[in-house]
């Protein structure tokens, strides 16, 4: 997976890095063969240092991706308070993160007595993989919003700030406003990440405050939410955004919205917009509906609901 991952990101000067992170943990994974085959404890301790090697290059070309400077003069120390303050990674990166420096990196580090036996070596492999896996997917999703962004500021598609009075005019305003530049702009999301770079990239030019992955822990579930606007400390709008590959039926994309938007019993998310696109050459239309608990929905689709 995380090299299937690595591969899909566009070549730019992370590249590099990202594919040794690849290799150090094809090598941790064969030391640790190595220990089982031949009973040389000591490879489960060398696989580590291939693992520890892999963490640190996840979170170095991270930090050139997400801060857009070198990390070369930055010590791992500084490079992980960034990241940490950081609200481009989602909070599970962070909790990954914690957990592999506080369970291996330190512990090899600072003492060289140290010694892993077979299944601490086989934690940290998947520890560090799974690790490695969850920074390319924020890799990906940073890289593509910021070729979106560049995309639109080349473009001719001219897209005015959002305002409102209200927050019914506000998610007025934005709707039209994201309508409009859906079917006026050449630009089109083919995967989800993609959709959602593109719908970011936009919010970000119209100078309308958001967040992108936003995982939201409730009494009964998480909620993994696209984007989020917060209007005001109490008004909040979700998005939940689709690839423009295929299409869902009218019945389950209005299934979908009540029960994604219905969860907050305290009334903050008081409105939703979905982008869902389809085949190219359609324009997209809006429909309108509100969800079971009061929440106004707003559905952005090249095709309308029945």
């Amino acid at each position: 997976m995380l090299r299937e991952a690595v591969s899909q990101i566009p070549d730019g000067d992370y590249t590099a890095g990202l594919r040794a992170v690849v290799r150090h943990i094809d090598a941790a994974i064969k030391h640790f063969e190595r220990a089982q085959s031949t009973q040389e404890e000591d490879a489960f301790t060398d696989s580590i240092y291939r693992t520890n090697q892999a963490y640190e290059g996840s979170l170095k070309e991270a930090y050139r991706v997400i801060s857009g400077e070198n990390p070369t003069k930055k010590t791992l120390f500084e490079i992980e308070g960034y990241l940490q303050g950081n609200h481009d990674l989602r909070a599970r990166v962070l909790t990954q993160m914690a957990r592999y420096r506080e369970d291996y990196r330190n512990p090899s580090t600072h003492d060289y007595k140290l010694d892993f036996d077979e299944n601490e070596a086989l934690l940290a492999i998947l520890s560090v993989a799974a690790f490695a896996k969850l920074l390319a997917d924020q890799i990906s999703t940073k890289v593509s919003f910021n070729q979106a962004k560049l995309d639109i500021e080349k473009s001719s598609t001219k897209i005015p700030v959002v305002k409102g009075d209200d927050a019914d005019s506000f998610f007025e305003n934005l709707s039209n406003s994201l309508l409009n530049f859906l079917n006026k702009s050449s630009l089109d999301g083919v995967t989800e990440r993609e959709n959602a770079a593109l719908i970011s990239a936009y919010l970000a030019s119209a100078n309308v405050p958001f967040e992108s992955d936003v995982e939201v822990d409730t009494e009964r579930y998480i909620i993994e939410w696209d984007v989020i606007v917060e209007y005001s400390k109490d008004v909040k709008i979700g998005f939940d955004i689709k690839s423009s590959r295929g299409r869902q039926s009218p019945e389950i994309t209005e299934e979908r919205a009540s029960n994604l938007l219905d969860w907050l019993h305290d009334g903050k998310m008081r409105f939703g917009i979905l982008v869902e696109g389809a085949a190219r050459g359609q324009k997209y239309v809006r429909n309108e509906f509100m969800s079971a608990q009061g929440v106004k929905v707003h559905r952005l689709g090249r095709q309308a609901l029945d």
